[in-house]
């Protein structure tokens, strides 16, 4: 079974979807939702969905025994890529894995009041369950990163789950002209009612202009660079 979906969507009605589905069974008998080659807008931007109209871009259940399996979904903007894969079994067993190319940051962050992100994205994200066992994990890297129109040169971020989704080793740098402006490493744990922040913050000469706008009328011209170990 075919069917189409044609929308408009977003604040001020700007953003085109065009979606086309078909429903199946497959010989095993499990139920098949899927994608043919469709497209949204979002953002100014243009994405495809199933660009070489192989398929993939489905998901597989069965409600019987509560599995879904999503075969590669891949959205394509121009040289932008992010691509979908898992499966979910019951409430034991999850395998999330997300992978970004060349993702533009402006291009699906939404809008932060003074606070404006650019940059290219690339790297993963996965979310692994099993038997109680949690290994969530990332490894991201923004080139050409900026804050509000200022360089700050390429952010590196590795985060890694401690055997839960709630507690995280983290180690971030911003690296510019291969130096190291901002280093931080440490721990994130979202387990207690109020999250633990616990990280080693290395600064050299990290310039400060682009947080101004943060500061409004108390800070409204803030500038210089900052060098400091905090922990």
């Amino acid at each position: 079974m075919y069917f189409k979906s044609v929308f408009k969507g977003g604040k001020k009605k700007n953003e085109d979807f065009n979606l086309d589905f078909f429903y199946t069974f497959n010989p095993e008998g499990k139920s098949v939702l899927g994608f043919e080659k469709s497209s949204f807008v979002f953002k100014e931007n243009t994405w495809n969905i199933n660009p070489d109209k192989k398929n993939t871009d489905k998901i597989t259940f069965d409600l019987n025994t509560n599995e879904f399996n999503f075969s590669q979904f891949k959205f394509v903007s121009g040289e932008q890529k992010i691509e979908f894969t898992g499966n979910l079994k019951g409430t034991e067993q999850k395998i999330l894995l997300a992978d970004f190319t060349k993702v533009k940051l402006q291009s699906f962050l939404p809008k932060i009041d003074s606070l404006d992100l650019k940059g290219v994205l690339s790297g993963h994200l996965d979310f692994v369950q099993s038997e109680g066992n949690y290994t969530p994990e990332g490894s991201l890297t923004v080139k050409d990163f900026q804050v509000n129109d200022f360089k700050q040169g390429n952010l590196f971020v590795n985060v890694k789950g401690e055997n839960s989704y709630k507690k995280y080793r983290v180690d971030l740098s911003i690296e510019n002209k291969d130096v190291k402006s901002i280093a931080a490493t440490g721990a994130l744990d979202f387990s207690a009612q109020r999250p633990i922040i616990d990280l080693n913050v290395f600064l050299e000469e990290f310039k400060l202009d682009a947080f101004s706008p943060l500061g409004q009328d108390v800070l409204s011209s803030l500038r210089g660079t900052a060098s400091e170990i905090l922990r």
